[in-house]
Parts: C-alpha cells; sequence; structure tokens
C-alpha cells in the first residue's frame, strides 16, 4: 500500500471584495465588503523530514494572500484558491499535488485542487 503524505499551512487575513453579479436576494454583496480569509495550503511530499518546512511554508502563504487581498476585488474563495495554488507552484514544483481552501470568516468557502 502507498502512503501518501502532504503539509500544510494556515492563515487568516483581513480582505474586501465584491460580486458584481450577485443575485437580488444577496444585492448586497455587490458592495464592497470585509472578510476575516481563512486559508489552508495543503502540499503533497515524497519526503517524510520536512521536504518543505511548513513554519516557512506558513509566511509565504501569508504574505502571498496579503498581497492577493491588498485591493478590493471581484474574486471569489475559489479564484483566490486557484491563484494560490498557480504561485505555489512556482516556488515549490509542478510535480506535487496541492490543496486550496478559502473560507469567508471560516463559514462558508471553497476548495480547489490541482496536481
Amino acid at each position: 500500500m502507498q502512503m501518501k503524505k502532504s503539509v500544510y499551512a494556515t492563515c487568516k487575513v483581513e480582505g474586501f471584495h465584491f460580486w458584481l453579479e450577485a443575485p437580488d436576494m444577496v444585492k448586497y454583496l455587490k458592495n464592497v465588503h470585509r472578510h476575516m480569509f481563512h486559508i489552508k495550503l495543503i502540499i503533497g511530499v515524497d519526503g517524510e523530514n520536512r521536504e518543505i518546512e511548513f513554519i516557512l511554508m506558513k509566511h509565504w502563504l501569508e504574505n502571498t494572500v496579503n498581497h492577493i487581498l491588498i485591493e478590493p476585488s471581484n474574486k471569489s474563495c475559489e479564484m483566490i484558491a486557484q491563484e494560490i495554488i498557480g504561485l505555489a507552484k512556482g516556488v515549490y514544483g509542478e510535480h506535487r499535488h496541492y490543496t486550496c481552501e478559502v473560507s469567508e470568516d471560516g463559514e462558508n468557502g471553497a476548495i480547489v485542487e490541482m496536481n
């Protein structure tokens, strides 16, 4: 049986976004509004001894998310997760499996997985 291994890092970052296409029932989402975005990035590893140091990974994740969310945008949780994974592939390699969870205030969100 093959064992799968991964490391993860989490962070919470204040950000602002809006959804221009929001349906009338939640039309207030068209306006810029604040969330504490909760992010969890999971990266597949082969080794078992700090192939990716997760404290350094957490620092990278916090810096990256702060940069992504520096200005209010029309980005969904799915879009933010995809962007994080795309940037992580440039740092940690294309050969890995990535999962990124992004939630608004730890309540509702999205999960994106990429190989």
